[in-house]
């Protein structure tokens, strides 16, 4: 097929578009004469998917043929997790090994991703997502289409519990499809479709009552207080 819709990111959007109850799949049903690559990968940093995206799609982005992708959707994770072209995750390495983390350059970092996505890909559709509340005083470098409703307020807000309790559903229990119940991924999924088939710039919020969601303090995580015990 020659259209595409590009998928990028971390574990939000870390399935293909053939598993039933993802939003991927939802997208994929909805644009049948598509391909949907995704680039999404549990834990990644943006550096991460970025060179995945970059060496193994990179023709997509040739001149002749960037008027095939039909849509890239972005799924932006946290600026904090280790910028490299191997998945590395913190628990993996020695606590020495990390001193020399910078936080100050990974801001500054992912500023300078948020401008080559300005820059590089404002000829293509670009739909944007914020995973955490993190990205958000970076958004404003961002342009496309934006949703500026943090995707953890949907995520924190499907489960109940102590915070610590949220926590644990979150990493080592979660068995969710991009951390969202079937019927969420679903919601998500429509949400995704109706932004490309009615795509306009600017930023939006998410209209989180349209979501199945339990827990009316998933939007204060990660501050204490977004459990409901």
């Amino acid at each position: 097929m020659d259209k595409k819709i590009i998928y990028f990111g971390d574990s939000f959007c870390a399935h293909p578009g053939t598993i039933p109850g993802t939003h991927q799949y939802v997208v994929k049903e909805a644009f049948p004469d598509h391909d949907v690559i995704v680039h999404g990968y549990g834990g990644a940093s943006w550096f991460y998917s970025r060179y995945r995206m970059l060496n193994e799609s990179g023709h997509f982005f040739a001149p002749e043929n960037r008027k095939n992708i039909t849509a890239m959707i972005f799924f932006h994770t946290d600026g904090y997790r280790i910028n490299a072209k191997q998945l590395i995750y913190f628990h993996q390495l020695s606590k020495s090994s990390t001193t020399w983390f910078d936080g100050d350059f990974q801001d500054w970092a992912q500023e300078q991703w948020f401008t080559e996505l300005t820059k590089d890909f404002s000829d293509i559709p670009t739909i944007h997502f914020h995973n955490f509340s993190s990205t958000l005083p970076r958004a404003n470098l961002l342009s496309g289409m934006q949703f500026t409703t943090p995707l953890m307020s949907i995520a924190v807000g499907e489960l109940t519990g102590t915070d610590d309790e949220i926590m644990a559903k979150l990493n080592e229990n979660e068995t969710r499809h991009n951390h969202l119940s079937a019927q969420n991924n679903t919601i998500l999924g429509e949400f995704i479709v109706d932004a490309i088939k009615n795509y306009q710039t600017g930023k939006f919020p998410i209209n989180l009552s349209k979501f199945n969601i339990v827990n009316p303090n998933g939007y204060k995580y990660p501050n204490p207080g977004f459990g409901t015990k």
